[in-house]
């Protein structure tokens, strides 16, 4: 029989535990830090794919013939032009100052010509222009042998002159002076001097078809008779 002893299970040896003895320090603090790799990704996970532009076969076009279009005659009808469209004025001092100068030109205009329309008239009733009237009238009289403007200008001797002779008479004188250029031509008057209310003198340049350079000065004695100017001498 075999031995109790021998067969026996030994026991496990009894360990003494200290409780006073304390527990050493968390180890993990004196541990080195372990880095813990973060897991690497999938890769099975496929990255997106750049999409490749389709090739498209370029299609033949055949080639189409254009035809000129005939442009159509457009009938145009007369515009009117008118002046272009005014811009809205705008009020200012300068267009107020024109304005006024414009009226005041256009009153010294009138007032201009209404003092020159009185001047000349009396200027025309003036003894002066109507000595001058006379003057004239009296030497184109003279020139043509107008026998009747010569007596109805003429006063004194001169117009007893005029009055008494026959007409066929005054045409012969008339004849030989022209003939020999004695007929006095006025080329201007120059003063006349009225020395009272009813005679005055007229000094003109005269000069003759005979002596056409000598151009001289002469005189006309007149009277007033009525209300017309003669020629006395």
């Amino acid at each position: 029989m075999p031995d109790e002893k021998n067969n026996a299970t030994p026991e496990a040896d009894t360990t003494k535990i200290d409780l006073n003895k304390k527990k050493p320090a968390d180890e993990s603090t004196d541990a080195p830090t372990e880095k813990i790799a973060a897991p690497a990704a999938d890769s099975t996970v496929a990255a997106p794919r750049k999409a490749e532009p389709q090739k498209i076969a370029p299609q033949k076009i055949a080639p189409r013939k254009i035809e000129p279009q005939k442009a159509r005659p457009q009938q145009v009808g007369p515009r009117r032009v008118g002046p272009p469209a005014a811009e809205p004025d705008k009020p200012s001092h300068k267009k107020w100052w024109a304005a006024l100068v414009a009226a005041v030109v256009v009153i010294a205009a009138v007032a201009a010509g209404a003092y020159l329309l009185i001047d000349r008239t009396n200027v025309e009733d003036s003894p002066e222009a109507q000595i001058r009237t006379t003057v004239e009238s009296f030497t184109r009289a003279l020139a043509a042998g107008d026998l009747a403007t010569l007596r109805s200008t003429s006063c004194g001797d001169l117009a007893t002159f005029y009055r008494d002779i026959p007409d066929a008479e005054f045409a012969d004188v008339h004849r030989v002076s022209v003939e020999q250029g004695n007929i006095p031509t006025v080329d201007s008057i120059d003063a006349i001097q009225v020395t009272d209310d009813t005679t005055a003198i007229a000094q003109v340049i005269a000069h003759t078809d005979a002596n056409p350079n000598d151009r001289s000065p002469r005189t006309f004695d007149l009277s007033l008779d009525g209300d017309q100017w003669k020629v006395c001498s």
